[in-house]
């Protein structure tokens, strides 16, 4: 990768389950730095959240594009 290339996992969370006990949770997108497109999907699930997007490029690039997944998912 060149430098300040990284893979970013751009995941959507939407709610919590209140049958679990957890208090209730303000939808968002978030960003995060992977080490490899492989280990992404389950990133996002354990982050409570669904894959939306692997970005390849800088953190510029990568909040890019979770500002496009976030007026998509969000409607804002």
């Amino acid at each position: 990768m060149n430098g300040g290339s990284q893979f970013w996992m751009i995941y959507f969370v939407a709610f919590a389950d209140p049958s679990d006990g957890q208090e209730p949770l303000e939808p968002f997108v978030g960003k995060e730095v992977i080490s490899s497109p492989s280990e992404a999907e389950l990133s996002a699930f354990l982050r409570g959240g669904y894959l939306a997007e692997i970005v390849c490029g800088s953190e510029s690039d990568a909040e890019n594009a979770r500002r496009a997944v976030e007026a998509e998912v969000l409607r804002r």
